[in-house]
């Protein structure tokens, strides 16, 4: 499983279920760049608004025939009037958000993301006490940084070695 065999079929499936079970649709979506027009169509056509966000990581390699692999993307689709947060921490206001991935031992996740990326995500577009879902949980790092932010969640996990990874 993983979002990377997610044609357009099943990104209109997921949300259609993200928006029927949310109080007001605010999703985060990370996803790869091949994903993006589909997301950004989805949000037109359902009269929602998107931003493109990114992930920027240091950059590990060079590949003189390629572009390099130092930005992941994270699609926001939301209501009209779905304000965010106003907090004190100016940076956390960039569509282009730095931090260094997940490596070695610490990493439980093929394609696990920074704790810190969640939470300024969560920062940004819930309150303390509100629920986050989060679909595909993966090892766990949304519902961590929920905890660490005084959130409730909900998620769902697939593959049980990773499933039993996030219960851990």
């Amino acid at each position: 499983g993983g979002m990377s065999c997610f044609d357009g079929d099943d990104i209109d499936s997921l949300l259609k279920e993200c928006v029927r079970v949310c109080k007001i649709p605010n999703i985060y979506v990370c996803c790869n760049e091949t994903q993006l027009p589909y997301y950004a169509m989805w949000a037109e056509n359902h009269s929602l608004m998107f931003t493109i966000l990114i992930w920027q990581k240091p950059l590990s390699i060079i590949n003189k025939n390629r572009f390099s692999q130092n930005t992941e993307f994270v699609v926001r689709i939301y209501d009209y009037g779905t304000a965010l947060n106003r907090l004190q921490v100016n940076n956390l206001y960039n569509r282009v958000q730095t931090f260094k991935p997940v490596i070695g031992k610490n990493k439980l996740h093929p394609t696990e993301k920074p704790l810190e990326l969640f939470q300024t995500y969560i920062l940004l577009s819930s309150k303390e006490g509100d629920l986050v879902l989060d679909p595909f949980i993966g090892s766990g790092t949304s519902a961590v940084a929920c905890i660490m932010e005084n959130r409730h969640f909900i998620g769902f996990e697939i593959t049980k070695e990773f499933y039993d990874i996030a219960c851990n």
